[in-house]
């Protein structure tokens, strides 16, 4: 099952994991983000994901995307 929040974030740490997060908002996104520093150290790279769902971060669903 793909879930699609909101917001969607992605972030890199130290020992070199990528890791993707949902949530409602950019604080709750950015909130997972720093979670994970525990274990892998701390963030050293993080954006909005933009896709076919999301633009700049948000929610847009795929048929409100627009292809370049």
């Amino acid at each position: 099952m793909n879930i699609l929040w909101p917001w969607k974030m992605v972030g890199t740490y130290t020992d070199g994991e990528e890791i993707t997060v949902g949530g409602s908002s950019e604080e709750s996104c950015m909130e997972k983000l720093i979670d994970f520093e525990e274990k892998h150290g701390p963030l050293t790279w993080y954006s909005g994901v933009t896709d076919e769902d999301y633009q700049f971060v948000e929610y847009i669903g795929a048929e409100n995307f627009i292809y370049d």
